[in-house]
């Protein structure tokens, strides 16, 4: 399960950022995943909850998961189109076969929230 060290990976990096920022506590994290990688959701959720109520996470932190899809792009004229598992490839504007998938594989944090530290 690979997700555990990415998760490991994903808090260290926040961790840093947090200290550099001042930030006590982290209360939320949004990541973003593409959903034709090898990452299982599921399996990255129970590793972030695995480390709750250590630092940076605060006991009650949250974790948001974005998947997203792919986008095909046609080499031939450029058009766009959502890409499908199941469906055809084909371009829908010109009816070529030359095409390449953008994005799918991605995992990157899109933002955290915090609780700054009290200086009292």
């Amino acid at each position: 399960m690979h997700e555990t060290s990415l998760m490991y990976d994903v808090l260290r990096t926040i961790e840093i950022s947090a200290s550099d920022n001042d930030i006590d506590e982290v209360t939320e994290i949004k990541l973003v995943i593409g959903n034709i990688s090898t990452i299982l959701p599921d399996a990255l959720r129970f590793a972030f909850d695995s480390f709750k109520g250590h630092p940076p996470l605060a006991a009650d932190a949250r974790l948001v998961l974005e998947e997203r899809l792919p986008e095909v792009e046609c080499r031939t004229c450029g058009e766009k189109y959502p890409f499908s598992p199941l469906g055809d490839y084909t371009c829908p504007r010109c009816g070529g076969y030359d095409v390449q998938l953008n994005g799918g594989e991605e995992l990157y944090i899109e933002y955290y929230k915090g609780r700054e530290q009290n200086d009292c």
